[in-house]
């Protein structure tokens, strides 16, 4: 006894249509428009078209409806607006690029004074910083400028200042020309009456400059003078390790100067009392300085170690950066870096505001 047995084949299709359950071939929806309808035993798929500027669709397919156009985030702006057929394209704005990990714009770092960018910051990597070489400087903060050549004092000029990291050479004096020797006239002699003259303005030029590297001094010396008559007890610290005179000293910003690579317990004191009040205000985002806990390594039940001590949120704060301050790595430019992935770039420019740079003098042994 024999039994009729049914083969089903799939249908040879072109490219732009699928096989529906091995009775049709249905037509795929075209780039720029997306699924309204599937497909039937009695009706083909139904498109419908994306909406310019709104919805897009960037290839043939049959299961899938018109996207959503995306918007750019905050610190970028579009670059390529949104089509029927192709998403919007944004890129970050000016002086920030694109943070691979944090998936996000990220303010570029500027190199400080004494520093050159090797290579510059742009919308798709981070600027990365070189101390200026013997013979360039760099007197800038920026985040793409490299460092410049040194100026050479020409023939017939004398060096006032020799060039450093942080500043040009400054030169004095006029240039020697090549002259081709002519007979004296009576004009030429009265042309040398200049000379006098030229002389008088190089002594005032000189003078100048002495008068105001003395004003210089003064000026310092009394702002110091007045400082420390002002400064409340509290700043008041004993430090054998200070840059200033060793014993009881009124923490300034003379004394005590900070970079990126300082430990954050090591800042002034004023200025780790401003960070703690920033850090402890609250943002639209939430807890700003939990955030930064989490950033900085810790887990929630020390977070909460930090809370239990007071319902003050600075006091959590200042627990917080105490705490952390213990470690060799926590460095200005670690907190940076933390602030800058939950940004926080206000309180990065408050730390990056007073940061000063160590410079290296070259001493010569005769």
């Amino acid at each position: 006894m024999f039994s009729k047995v049914r083969v089903c084949t799939a249908l040879d299709c072109k490219e732009q249509a699928y096989d529906f359950n091995g009775k049709r071939c249905c037509n795929k929806c075209p780039p720029g428009q997306g699924l309204s309808q599937d497909c039937s035993h009695g009706n083909d798929t139904q498109c419908g078209s994306c909406v310019q500027g709104q919805t897009f669709s960037p290839e043939f397919w049959h299961t899938e409806k018109c996207q959503n156009c995306s918007e750019c985030k905050k610190d970028s702006h579009v670059k390529t607006p949104c089509t029927i057929i192709e998403d919007t394209i944004c890129e970050c704005n000016v002086d920030f690029y694109f943070h691979t990990v944090a998936k996000e714009c990220s303010l570029c770092n500027f190199c400080p004074i004494g520093y050159g960018a090797i290579i510059p910051c742009n919308r798709l990597q981070n600027s990365i910083c070189l101390k200026c070489p013997n013979g360039t400087y760099s007197d800038v903060k920026s985040a793409t400028l490299p460092c410049k050549r040194c100026t050479k004092c020409s023939s017939g000029q004398a060096e006032f200042k020799p060039c450093s990291d942080t500043e040009n050479t400054i030169c004095y004096g006029h240039a020697k020309e090549n002259y081709t020797l002519q007979p004296t006239t009576a004009k030429d002699k009265k042309d040398f009456d200049v000379i006098p003259v030229y002389c008088a303005v190089l002594g005032a030029v000189v003078l100048g400059l002495l008068v105001y590297v003395i004003f210089k001094q003064y000026t310092r010396l009394k702002n110091r003078k007045i400082h420390k008559g002002h400064e409340p007890h509290e700043e008041v610290e004993y430090s054998k390790a200070s840059g200033c005179d060793s014993g009881v000293y009124v923490e300034n910003e003379f004394c005590k100067q900070y970079n990126q690579l300082s430990r954050v317990r090591d800042l002034p004191m004023k200025k780790k009392k401003e960070l703690e009040k920033n850090l402890s205000m609250h943002t639209s985002d939430g807890n700003t300085w939990k955030q930064l806990a989490k950033e900085l390594g810790y887990q929630e039940k020390k977070i909460g170690e930090f809370e239990s001590s007071s319902s003050e949120v600075v006091s959590h704060v200042h627990n917080l950066l105490n705490h952390w301050s213990k470690y060799k790595h926590s460095t200005v430019e670690v907190l940076i870096k933390a602030l800058t992935i939950i940004n926080r770039l206000d309180i990065v420019l408050i730390l990056q505001r007073d940061i000063t740079e160590r410079k290296s003098h070259l001493h010569s042994v005769i």
